[in-house]
């Protein structure tokens, strides 16, 4: 201890007072002394280098999700892949450094021989050629909304842990309970055990969508579940507690030891007969290498599961600018698991501000001129299409995002003619499908596809006419290459006005109030806003005040002109507000206010926005007897 600064050790002084914003919300380490299920978990798992910091209540269904055998299979995972996901995110930041260094994205030389050869995914199964409309489910935590995606007649229902997702510990309990409950509600027959909800459940016609489970991202943590002293990755967690309790069911491949207690599905030497579907929805992949380590997850699961390998399927988001150059080495890293590739357009602008913060020249317009008429966004899906039919695989487009009014004709016709607006592009540009937001648009989405691309192209997709017809150059010739590099990276065009900054200040202060409150998805104006909306809003406001873009008559974006104006926002919010609400509610939105300044107005371009808010959402609690 240092003897000069003895004096503060010994005088009698205190930090200022905590504002009462922060009171309560920073992840905090405490002492539960009634832990409940929790210390019970406790109990066994910590002889296994486990230990449970959250509380989960006693409650019959919870008992029966949160088993000390879902912990172990956490653990496993942790245990076998934990320093490959940490080197890979190294990995991550030393290629960002190369490009703020100068060197632009190519084609990678040493993987070319995967690009040159003649190789094919493995065929897709028959359950999973119609991709025409997924439906996204926004709040996996609520029983209701999940169960009219289960209704909607979907081809599948993705159910999100990502975009849409606010990661709360009360969140993740809530959310894997619900989706427990609504496969066996769907799917009551057999299966041993279980918890069944209703029958009257199941949906009309019989027609259940396969379930595609969309587990956190690779840098995303879930600091509730510690593992040999460190905390897990949020993608284990999720990917763990669906995988232990439905994938022998989903698959319909049952280990020898419980086969006997239930009526076992049949198989027919090309798969499963009466399998379900079991299904994965990778996103925010950036690169080969990350692709590679899911497979090797998908592997281990398989065997230790006792499901033959190649039975989990999955569909990878390509929402990265730099995935975009890794297009054929994903799929051939996944070649044995892998349906189609996603077109996630707005995390894919999120991506390109990111990588070319440092460059002034990178700096995009409005979110309303980011349409696929810029060149590196047409280019970018153009070439997802042809790379996927080329081998083998399905392509398809975004989520349409609008939401109609309920039960108001014209609102749903409005609504029904944007997403048509939406999908016909995608549809001309060869997508095989796309997702929705609202379960009511399920119908017209795929009719959007009918009409372009016909009933017929899903068995169509490895037609020579499907291949790369639009340039003499061939597949992977330098020239080739070096074209799609330009193309990818073109520089979009466009203007910057007031209300285009307003828009987004709007979209991103109102998301991360909502994420701070354990929202994932926000209906704003008409629209669904998720994490993806919300990161390309505050990217661009970073971008505009750093490079002090002109909003038109000399008016630049600076920070006075951007504290003005979320200012006035949170006043309306506040007065907007019932009375009577809570001092927490209103501080919520000065906190919003508070962060997003720190995220627009630092030095350099701050990394994905759930790593800086999670803190506040965390409620990590010690059981007072370890």
């Amino acid at each position: 201890f240092l003897p000069e600064t003895k004096w503060i050790r010994e005088g009698e002084w205190q930090i200022d007072e905590v504002p009462a914003m922060y009171k309560g919300t920073f992840s905090s380490i405490a002492s539960h002394t009634n832990m409940s299920l929790t210390s019970e978990l406790n109990g066994v798992l910590r002889q296994h280098g486990i230990l449970v910091v959250g509380h989960i209540d006693d409650t019959p269904h919870n008992a029966q999700v949160f088993t000390t055998e879902a912990f172990r299979f956490i653990a496993a995972l942790h245990r076998r892949f934990e320093s490959q996901r940490l080197h890979l995110m190294q990995m991550r930041t030393d290629r960002l450094c190369r490009i703020q260094e100068g060197k632009m994205p190519l084609f990678l030389p040493e993987t070319k021989w995967i690009r040159e050869g003649e190789w094919q995914i493995d065929e897709v199964p028959a359950m999973y050629k119609d991709r025409r409309v997924d439906v996204v489910c926004l709040d996996v935590t609520d029983p209701e909304t999940l169960q009219k995606c289960v209704d909607s007649g979907a081809d599948g229902i993705q159910v999100d842990f990502d975009d849409g997702y606010s990661p709360t510990w009360a969140n993740g309990l809530s959310a894997h309970v619900t989706i427990y409950n609504a496969i066996r509600a769907a799917y009551p027959k057999h299966h041993p055990g279980i918890m069944h909800n209703d029958a009257n459940a199941l949906p009309a016609g019989g027609h259940v969508p396969h379930f595609l489970i969309r587990p956190r991202s690779w840098h995303l943590m879930e600091c509730h579940v510690v593992v040999d002293g460190s905390p897990v990755a949020g993608a284990f967690f999720d990917f763990a507690i669906f995988w232990h309790h439905h994938a022998n069911f989903l698959s319909g491949y049952w280990p020898d030891s419980v086969s006997e207690s239930f009526e076992r599905v049949q198989h027919t030497e090309s798969g499963v007969d009466e399998g379900h579907g079991l299904c994965m929805y990778l996103p925010k992949i950036e690169g080969y290498a990350e692709a590679k380590l899911w497979d090797d997850v998908f592997v281990f699961s398989q065997q230790r599961y006792e499901i033959p390998i190649g039975t989990v399927k999955t569909i990878v988001l390509i929402e990265n600018v730099l995935s975009s150059f890794e297009m054929e080495e994903i799929l051939y890293m996944l070649r044995r698991h892998i349906l189609a590739l996603n077109a996630g357009r707005w995390d894919y602008i999120f991506s390109f501000i990111r990588a070319f913060s440092h460059n002034k020249k990178y700096t995009l317009p409005e979110r309303s001129e980011l349409g696929l008429h810029q060149e590196f966004l047409e280019s970018y899906y153009r070439l997802l299409v042809l790379t996927c039919h080329r081998r083998g695989a399905y392509a398809t487009g975004g989520m349409a995002p609008f939401l109609p009014s309920a039960s108001d004709k014209e609102s749903h016709a409005q609504t029904s003619k944007l997403v048509r607006d939406s999908k016909r592009p995608e549809a001309l540009l060869g997508c095989d499908g796309a997702l929705v937001a609202h379960p009511s648009m399920v119908d017209t989405c795929r009719s959007v596809f009918a009409e372009i691309i016909g009933n017929d192209h899903i068995d169509q997709i490895h037609n020579p006419l499907h291949n790369y017809t639009d340039d003499t150059e061939p597949w992977a010739s330098p020239m080739f290459e070096r074209t799609w590099a330009r193309r990818l990276v073109r520089v979009p065009n466009g203007k910057v006005t007031h209300a285009g900054v307003t828009a987004v200040v709007t979209v991103a202060l109102s998301y991360i109030e909502a994420w701070l409150r354990g929202k994932g998805a926000l209906p704003l104006n008409g629209i669904i806003e998720d994490l993806a909306t919300a990161e390309i809003s505050r990217s661009l406001i970073w971008q505009w005040l750093h490079y002090r873009k002109d909003t038109g008559k000399g008016r630049p974006v600076t920070l006075p002109y951007l504290s003005s104006i979320m200012g006035q926002i949170v006043d309306e919010k506040i007065r907007g507000m019932d009375t009577g609400h809570h001092e927490t509610e209103i501080n919520r939105w000065h906190q919003a206010y508070e962060l997003l300044i720190t995220m627009t107005s630092s030095e350099h371009f701050l990394d994905y926005m759930p790593t800086l808010l999670y803190r506040f959402i965390a409620t990590c609690t010690l059981p007072s007897r370890l």
